[in-house]
């Protein structure tokens, strides 16, 4: 969307627009954020399972994210888990998608989800924050 991230023009363009639609647009962008979250996570479990990071020189699928996709520590943690956990139930690619669960969420659902309970749990953790 922007060139660069002082793309003025740009931002001039969004300051002659109604609170109304920036609303809007600010809606519609995490929803964007939300579906392209739940596309990475499909990508980042293939790479995993693959173990196609080996071939890059990186020993781990964290190396990976951190090294080469340029994560935080912290960020490829969570987009690891929820990967790997989505892969195992993969409503949670879905939940994601829709914004009914966030990274934060699924890394603190990934210790206690079993098959047994994890309807249970997902269905529980939908709309909640971390906390």
């Amino acid at each position: 969307m922007f060139e660069s991230p002082t793309d003025t023009a740009r931002l001039a363009d969004l300051s002659r627009i109604t609170d109304n639609d920036l609303l809007d647009m600010v809606w519609a962008l995490v929803q964007c954020g939300n579906r392209t979250t739940a596309d990475l996570l499909v990508h980042l479990g293939e790479v995993d399972v693959r173990r196609l990071y080996a071939a890059l020189a990186c020993s781990s699928m964290f190396e990976y994210c951190v090294a080469r996709l340029g994560f935080s520590e912290a960020s490829a943690n969570k987009r690891i888990r929820a990967s790997r956990v989505a892969r195992r139930y993969p409503v949670v690619f879905r939940m994601v998608a829709e914004g009914q669960l966030h990274l934060s969420g699924i890394s603190v659902l990934a210790a206690y989800l079993t098959d047994e309970n994890q309807a249970e749990l997902l269905t529980a953790a939908r709309g909640k924050t971390r906390r």
